[in-house]
């Protein structure tokens, strides 16, 4: 409803610098007012080296699910160059914000400036390339098990 006067967490900025950055976008994954993804985004296929992954069947279903690929885990779990070159990128190259669980048994929540962000993170994190921190010095993730 707008700025109440005293109140203020009526909003919260997760990204200051998007005008900066607009420049530079090559490809624009969007859904202007979310009325048809509700805000919820969700990375259903990639193509690597060639090879499509995550789209068998009907690509845009709730049951296909990027992380149930047995070839995606294989390529992961094998050590495939431009796979886990790509889930990296994909892990590291945004502004999504991490939060610290509260205790060890919880996985690493995150904050992201946008729905988009938040998808490639998570489907990172779904094909083994985690995201466990970032701070103005050092982001690091944990590649099938190794934290680089």
């Amino acid at each position: 409803p707008g700025f109440v006067e005293g109140v203020w967490d009526a909003a919260h900025v997760r990204n200051s610098d998007v005008t900066e950055n607009l420049g530079q976008v090559a490809v624009v994954l969007t859904d202007k007012t979310g009325t048809l993804t509700d805000n919820i985004m969700v990375l259903k296929a990639l193509t690597v080296a060639g090879r499509v992954y995550g789209c068998h069947g009907e690509p845009f279903s709730d049951e296909v699910r990027l992380e149930d690929d047995q070839a995606l885990k294989s390529a992961v779990l094998e050590g495939s160059a431009a796979m886990l070159q790509l889930l990296r990128c994909l892990a590291l190259c945004n502004s999504v914000a991490t939060v610290a669980p509260e205790n060890v048994a919880e996985r690493v929540a995150y904050e992201a400036a946008s729905p988009d962000e938040e998808a490639l993170v998570l489907a990172a994190r779904g094909a083994g390339v985690v995201l466990l921190s970032r701070t103005l010095e050092k982001v690091t993730v944990d590649v099938a098990g190794q934290h680089e």
